[in-house]
């Protein structure tokens, strides 16, 4: 059975070496507490000093909850996480991770989606600002005074005779 796993788990990692798309994962199983990261998990998270060879699976979910925590991320709809890293060259790169609990492990992948994320905050800028000025175009700063206002009610006081 271990070799039919180590075989299975050679074929994957081959598939993943060859995708356009840089892909890691990790499994924490719940049983023994052990831990197990493709190469490059840690280096895709800016992390590269990292090894899971030294952690237990409390020590790797400890790890992930302080990166939470630490690392800049916005959560998307449908539960993942895109994270901005900065790695030791000053660039930025923006990695997705999605981690699914089953009963017996937690299962996870990170992708970078650095392209896919710079080609739509292009998109978002050219869309919100105005080329010659460079600030916010209408559109945009209606969109933006009515988020503030929705997000901060508390600091919009209509005292004033101006207000509406």
């Amino acid at each position: 059975m271990n070799q039919d796993m180590l075989t299975i788990s050679t074929k994957f990692l081959r598939i993943m070496e060859m995708a356009s798309v840089e892909l890691g994962g990790f499994e924490v199983r719940s049983e023994n507490e052990s831990v197990y990261v493709t190469d490059n998990f840690f280096s895709m998270l800016g992390k590269k000093e990292l090894s899971e060879k030294s952690m237990t699976g409390k020590d790797f979910m400890e790890f992930l909850d302080s990166y939470n925590k630490s690392c800049h991320h916005t959560v998307r709809g449908d539960g993942s996480r895109v994270y901005s890293v900065i790695h030791n060259s000053g660039e930025i790169r923006y990695v997705r991770m999605e981690i699914k609990t089953e009963p017996d492990r937690q299962i996870g992948l990170v992708e970078d989606v650095t392209k896919v994320t710079r080609e739509r905050m292009n998109i978002e800028h050219e869309r919100d600002y105005d080329t010659l000025t460079r600030l916010y175009n209408r559109r945009a700063f209606q969109r933006e005074s009515e988020k503030l206002f929705r997000e901060h009610p508390e600091k919009h006081n209509c005292e004033s005779s101006f207000c509406s």
